[in-house]
């Protein structure tokens, strides 16, 4: 990504591009091709009869199973997956709506490229990022939902769980003979990378939702450095190792540095779930609205955060800090990174999470000469401290993709969005069709065009990914990194994945993501998770800023256990104890 965009006035004009969520018309797209002669028979089909199969492609009944029904293997779709003239709709946002033709999404090189390929027609409605929400709401409450649909997980009003229930969308466990690539790539390393898995497989039985997901798991998010300013404190990154070099990072920027007030614009969730960088007190700080702490298990006992003596010991580092005046005092306002964007491009912030794809982005963005974002990893209490909680990978994205149940022809959708997960699918999303942003050189090796270098309508090469490839900040799909890697100057980001990566962590206090509720624990506890959130969230981050003093901490623990936190504990005390008792040594 090189340069920022400014996208307001553009989105208002996207909603003039495109029409609702109703069905249209498409000629036969090419016919299919024989299926593969050497395919073995899957398990019992889910009760959803597959269509006509002179119309359809799909791999139900087509690939081998292990014993618990997951694919032993990708699946290559043998050619487009239908011939018939069904259209289906699909919801989701475009950041960069200044590159949508007159004739609108549809006739873009990748959606006609995958309509080529799989003979499925989509038809976009494109909605602004800055209300998705609320238009959302809108075709909710008016039972017009999209056929296939993004965001659900985040925006839709009662869990997925209740979303699939009350019949606005489907399981697609319900129909995994249809998405064999989709399950495939969740669980052959579901040993390895457990977040994956657990987070993609609600339950045993219940898939949520489609997610965004990369070939391989990496750190691609954490915290860097004002790297040049480092150096006119005469640092460098390897220097920052523990929170007390951090603090004399900081404490440096704000002395040293004549447009930096307050060095750090912390958030309100203290940390990010899913990329924890501040674990070394043994708790995850990460607060998050409507849901319960992270929790952690040490020598067999469940631990939530934000209760014990530990986050107190944090909360005490992190109030000495504001005090000091080396956090920012807006701090509650900034719900996300990109909220403190504006401040880190002014040169008031030295120390920001970010993407790695975003750093290109910040740097030119930011006037003057010589910016330099540097990584710093994740900061220790004491040098060669081993991390135990808070250090697993994922593969996910942030996309999601949900199916609508009242759909007419939910196999051959649910076969299109798996389509996306095989090679060739992953393939042709991530690179896009030929002649846009790659081409083939004279050796007969993919390089990226002069064009999509050239920043047209000045967005970068990242934001071009996200429209003439797939948009995976929003949708559905597995992205092959190798895409962005190519890029000059791609080999630091590569550093800086590594560097993030490098730490000791030894996974002994996560909490198992297969140690899960019954349905009976589960309904005991939402009886008490919002006002244990709401309370943990107006009562805790109080601390930060001293609205609320920490000699009252053990006043704050006592009424937390008031509105049932300890029998939330005990539940999941249960749970773990019956995953332990069950498991095979």
């Amino acid at each position: 990504m090189k340069k920022a965009l400014s996208l307001i006035l553009a989105l208002l004009f996207v909603l003039a591009l495109f029409s609702g969520c109703g069905k249209g018309q498409t000629p036969t797209p090419t016919p299919t091709q024989a299926p593969d002669t050497n395919s073995t028979q899957a398990p019992d089909t889910p009760a959803t009869e597959e269509p006509t199969p002179s119309k359809y492609n799909l791999a139900a009944g087509k690939f081998e199973v292990d014993e618990h029904g997951f694919p032993t293997a990708p699946y290559d779709y043998p050619g487009p997956l239908t011939t018939s003239d069904e259209t289906f709709t699909f919801w989701t946002v475009t950041y960069t709506p200044q590159l949508v033709p007159e004739a609108g999404y549809m006739s873009t090189p990748l959606p006609t490229l995958e309509r080529e390929l799989t003979g499925v027609h989509m038809e976009y409605l494109l909605v602004p990022s800055e209300t998705r929400r609320e238009n959302y709401s809108v075709l909710l409450a008016s039972d017009d939902l999209c056929d296939v649909m993004t965001g659900c997980i985040s925006l839709h009003p009662t869990t997925i769980e209740e979303a699939v229930e009350d019949g606005y969308y489907v399981n697609i466990w319900d129909y995994r003979d249809y998405c064999p690539n989709y399950i495939y790539q969740v669980t052959y390393d579901r040993k390895k990378d457990t977040n994956t898995y657990a987070t993609v497989f609600r339950s045993p039985d219940f898939i949520g939702a489609f997610y965004t997901m990369s070939r391989h798991a990496v750190i691609s998010m954490n915290y860097l450095a004002r790297g040049d300013w480092l150096s006119k404190l005469g640092k460098t990154n390897d220097d920052i190792v523990t929170f007390d070099d951090l603090h004399d990072m900081l404490m440096g920027f704000k002395v040293n540095i004549d447009s930096c007030d307050y060095p750090w614009s912390m958030i309100s969730t203290l940390d990010v779930k899913g990329y924890y960088a501040f674990s070394a007190y043994d708790t995850l700080p990460a607060v998050g609205s409507g849901t319960l702490g992270p929790m952690y298990v040490i020598d067999g006992t469940v631990y939530f955060s934000h209760v014990t003596e530990r986050d107190k010991a944090f909360m005490t580092m992190i109030n000495s800090w504001y005090n000091e005046g080396i956090i920012d005092p807006n701090w509650a306002a900034y719900a996300n990174v990109a909220e403190t964007k504006e401040r880190a491009i002014t040169g008031k912030v030295g120390y920001m999470m970010m993407d790695e794809q975003e750093i290109n982005d910040y740097e030119d963005a930011t006037p003057g000469d010589g910016i330099k974002w540097v990584p710093i990893k994740r900061p220790v209490l004491y040098e060669n401290q081993t991390f135990h909680m808070g250090g697993q990978t994922s593969r996910l994205g942030y996309g999601t993709v949900n199916i609508n149940a009242k759909c007419q022809e939910i196999p051959l959708l649910i076969s299109w969005c798996d389509w996306r997960y095989s090679l060739p699918g992953s393939d042709a999303i991530s690179w896009g069709a030929e002649g846009v942003m790659w081409e083939y050189d004279a050796n007969g090796k993919r390089v990226i065009t002069d064009w999509a270098l050239s920043e047209p309508e000045g967005v970068g090469f990242g934001w071009l990914s996200l429209f003439y490839g797939f948009n995976a900040l929003s949708e559905h799909g597995m992205g092959d990194g190798d895409v962005l890697n190519m890029l000059p100057g791609s080999e630091r980001l590569i550093e800086i994945e590594e560097y993030w990566a490098t730490w000791d962590y030894d996974a002994a206090y996560d909490y198992p993501t297969g140690a899960k509720l019954n349905q009976e624990q589960s309904d005991r506890v939402d009886q008490y998770k919002n006002d244990v959130s709401t309370y943990i969230t107006e009562n805790y981050l109080a601390f930060v800023d001293g609205s609320k003093p920490l000699s009252e901490w053990d006043s704050y623990v006592n009424g937390l256990m008031q509105h049932g936190f300890a029998d939330v504990v005990a539940l999941y005390q249960e749970a773990y104890d019956t995953y332990r008792a069950n498991m095979v040594e």
